[in-house]
């Protein structure tokens, strides 16, 4: 899977969100995956493993692909106001692979997914599902799955401890996190509080052709069009 394609593929979960809609029907311009299951996970503040309140919502679906039987774990990014809140957080909590952002691994100890565990997986998202991409990847890691991931404008997920873990177990070479320079996200949380972004990064140069606006530099579209993507945006200049 090229990385223009992991991309468009977080921005057509972003797109199949509907409040209370738990399965929606997969975006039609993905035309090359078939839907085998789908994400969820709650929707709550300051969420612990033994209070778990909030909305259970969609965040994304396990899909294969129609060309090669590949299959992608996809993770959308923020789609509300809570969920807008929940990323601001910002605390770091101790675990014992290293410290990890607060909200966002609230948010990834909710989630349910379902998949061939004895079959390669790759774990893509972007912005907030970045993050949960990157635990999940982890988690998927531990248990033995052979894991791939692919993060897009990715907040910092934790400390350097946990960055040295996830190499460690993950493999440098078996993930990328994708940076827009102009994009502010991945700047959150704050370094100055511990927070510290993947190793493998790389970072993505300003582009003139796209409009610079906090929500174009963000945007799902805008990180596929700079990864390759022959396709018009409305953040074209």
């Amino acid at each position: 899977m090229k990385p223009y394609e992991a991309a468009l593929l977080c921005e057509y979960a972003e797109s199949m969100y509907r409040p209370g809609v738990l399965n929606p029907t997969l975006d039609p311009r993905c035309l090359d995956y078939t839907i085998e299951s789908y994400i969820t996970g709650r929707d709550a503040l300051f969420c612990t493993q033994a209070l778990q309140l909030g909305e259970v919502v969609f965040y994304g679906f396990v899909a294969v692909s129609k060309v090669d039987g590949s299959r992608v774990a996809v993770i959308r990014g923020t789609a509300t106001a809570r969920e807008w809140l929940i990323d601001a957080e910002g605390f770091m909590v101790p675990t014992p692979f290293g410290g990890v952002e607060q909200g966002f691994y609230s948010v990834a100890n909710t989630l349910t997914l379902s998949f061939d565990k004895s079959k390669p997986i790759t774990f893509v998202g972007h912005s907030l599902g970045a993050a949960l991409a990157t635990y999940l990847t982890y988690n998927a890691a531990i248990t033995g799955c052979m894991v791939k991931g692919m993060f897009f404008a990715s907040p910092k997920p934790g400390n350097s401890t946990f960055a040295q873990t996830f190499d460690s177990i993950v493999g440098r070479n078996n993930y990328v996190t994708y940076t827009y320079k102009r994009d502010m996200v991945p700047h959150t949380p704050p370094s100055l509080f511990g927070f510290k972004t993947l190793s493998n990064e790389q970072i993505l140069p300003p582009c003139d052709a796209i409009r610079s606006s906090l929500a174009c530099n963000h945007h799902a579209t805008t990180y596929a069009k700079l990864l390759g993507a022959e396709l018009k945006t409305d953040c074209d200049q």
